[in-house]
């Protein structure tokens, strides 16, 4: 997992830089990791696990590897999230993030 944190300082209206006054945080984070696809769980499995206690990724764990192959896919995830920081504390602006099958 990466992560990074930066703050950079926001010009002000006159053109100059006001780096003690105001200033953009962005956090950063992307993730790689093996998941559960939830799309290749047969749909008579998917309902038999909604009507009971047991989740998809516990379904999953308890099967044979090979078995257990057939519904893992790597995922990319990233998101950065902004805020204004300023002498009287720090404000949050907003974020995006997003999520991809790699294979």
């Amino acid at each position: 997992m990466l992560w990074k944190q930066e703050h950079r300082p926001l010009p002000n209206m006159e053109g100059g830089i006001a780096g003690t006054d105001i200033a953009l945080s962005v956090q950063v984070e992307e993730r790689f990791a093996t998941e559960v696809d939830n799309a290749r769980v047969p749909p008579d499995v998917s309902s038999a696990l909604f009507r009971s206690e047991t989740t998809v990724h516990e379904w999953v764990s308890q099967l044979p590897e090979e078995e257990r192959k057939k519904y893992l896919r790597r995922q990319h995830s990233f998101s950065a999230s902004f805020s204004l920081v300023s002498r009287q504390g720090r404000r949050y602006v907003g974020s995006v993030s997003w999520n991809r099958w790699m294979d």
